[in-house]
């Protein structure tokens, strides 16, 4: 029985298809970590060559510190599509942003309603987040809890002038 279950016929891999997955709500624990089993079954999909991309509302400071172990080879599409990033040249291949005047203005409508805003652009390769003020507990606490993560850089001003914003939190 052990042979006749080991033997398994020849069959053609197609080379033009392009596996996609989606990290959140998908393959994301409850810790908002990658879980052991999902690794190891992804880093062996990705070993025997087969083409897999992640999906992701996560920057890539958090896809980072929920799936580092991952030997991910193609470009992720990141942010909700937002910005498409290539892990082996460690670069942005393209973004998707908001144009100065519409990040400001979607910030200032936010800052009526009385809430805080994180701008967040990529420029030269590099995933940085501007803010304005943490007066709200609730900012203050996210920003200490992230700071200190080495993919990510809070610079203490408004987005610059002329400068689009991938993304708001």
């Amino acid at each position: 029985g052990m042979v006749v279950n080991a033997f398994h016929l020849p069959r053609h891999k197609r080379k033009d298809l392009l596996f996609v997955t989606a990290l959140d709500d998908v393959l994301i624990s409850e810790n908002a970590r990658l879980s052991v089993y999902s690794k190891v079954e992804l880093n062996r999909l990705i070993d025997e060559g087969v083409p897999l991309s992640i999906m992701t509302r996560r920057s890539t400071a958090s896809f980072w510190e929920a799936a580092g172990d991952v030997h991910v080879k193609l470009p992720l599409i990141l942010m909700d599509g937002a910005v498409l990033y290539d892990p082996v040249e460690n670069s942005y291949i393209a973004k998707c942003e908001l144009d100065y005047g519409e990040a400001c203005r979607l910030t200032d409508m936010l800052r009526t309603l009385d809430l805080e805003v994180f701008q967040h652009a990529v420029i030269d390769d590099s995933f940085l987040t501007f803010y304005e003020s943490l007066s709200h507990e609730g900012t203050r606490l996210l920003y200490e809890k992230r700071r200190k993560s080495p993919y990510r850089n809070y610079l203490h001003r408004p987005l610059p002038e002329g400068m689009g914003a991938v993304y708001l939190t």
